[in-house]
């Protein structure tokens, strides 16, 4: 999401270059959206690791056990691909159904690295290519280890062996419970363990997430979105000819008005705190923290549907 939000800013910035000078202030700007999106990268690697790993309550993979260590080539694809898949709907929604291209490419670049990203094979849209030096290093990071096709990391795995200065805080967050921490962990810790609906409360933005859910019909849209695209054909056809009549009148009053109308947005901009100062602790924390309640009830309906596709015969 941070990534979207960071793009748009990057090309605003690299369009004003055109007629300014850059300063040091507008460096140190830059290299903190970078180290965002690092400290970013880092989590969703963190959280990943633990999923292909089998730790906390995730299962193991099927070549982790002791007695069967071969590997399943068509199981893990499946696996891997409906991740991905899910990531980027996730995330689409999560956005306000905007940016959908950004966001396959990206969750694809990440999980898969630039070789294997198959949104970017079936596009070709080059647009890593297309970035200037300055709008790379914001957007990708410098923590790149570039080695032959079959020995190659994904960003994720980059981010966590990088050579660069990260926090031990910054690997436990969301599973431990640190007695301190600063503003800008304390943020990122409670996007990770916090329940949603109290986003509102601490104001914390992520997209849609923590929103009321009153605000949203059951596919997530927006109800006043929602409302103006489901009118009947004899209302679309009225306001078409209205709008012809009204277009000609609002040509005249633009020439004579000089603001420009801008669209609300549905969420607020996502803000990280800035990088505080860190201070060792007595001793390392063990204590872990509460997990989140999951609903039951859907977990079994998803259960139920994997199980029912297993037991169709192939045909």
């Amino acid at each position: 999401m941070e990534v979207a939000q960071i793009w748009e800013v990057m090309s605003l910035r690299t369009i004003e270059l055109e007629t300014k000078i850059p300063t040091d202030r507008s460096k140190k700007i830059e290299l903190n959206y970078r180290e965002d999106l690092e400290d970013l990268r880092l989590l969703v690697a963190k959280e990943y690791c633990i999923i292909i790993s089998g730790g906390e309550e995730y299962t193991k993979y099927h070549h982790m056990d002791k007695e069967k260590k071969q590997s399943m080539s068509k199981k893990e694809a499946t696996l891997f691909e409906t991740i991905i898949c899910i990531s980027i709907q996730i995330v689409w929604i999560a956005l306000g159904r905007k940016y959908y291209n950004q966001i396959e490419l990206e969750i694809n670049r990440m999980l898969k690295s630039d070789i294997y990203n198959s949104a970017e094979h079936k596009r070709d849209t080059k647009y890593l290519s297309k970035m200037n030096p300055r709008e790379r290093l914001v957007l990708v990071g410098h923590c790149m280890h570039v080695g032959k096709k079959l020995n190659t990391r994904s960003p994720l795995m980059n981010e966590v062996f990088c050579d660069r200065n990260i926090g031990f805080r910054l690997y436990g967050l969301g599973a431990l419970q640190y007695s301190r921490l600063n503003t800008r962990l304390r943020y990122l810790e409670s996007i990770l363990s916090d329940p949603e609906h109290t986003f509102g409360n601490v104001g914390i933005t992520l997209g849609i997430i923590g929103i009321q859910r009153a605000k949203f019909d059951i596919m997530l849209r927006e109800l006043s979105m929602a409302a103006s695209t489901s009118g009947s054909s004899s209302s679309i056809r009225q306001s078409i000819s209205r709008s012809s009549r009204v277009s000609r009148v609002s040509r005249v009053m633009s020439r004579r008005s000089t603001v420009t109308a801008v669209p609300k947005k549905l969420y607020p901009d996502i803000c990280i705190p800035e990088k505080g100062p860190e201070s060792l602790p007595d001793q390392f924390p063990r204590k872990m923290l509460p997990k989140l309640s999951s609903n039951n009830e859907q977990r079994l309906k998803w259960l139920r549907r994997v199980a029912s596709k297993r037991k169709k015969p192939r045909r």
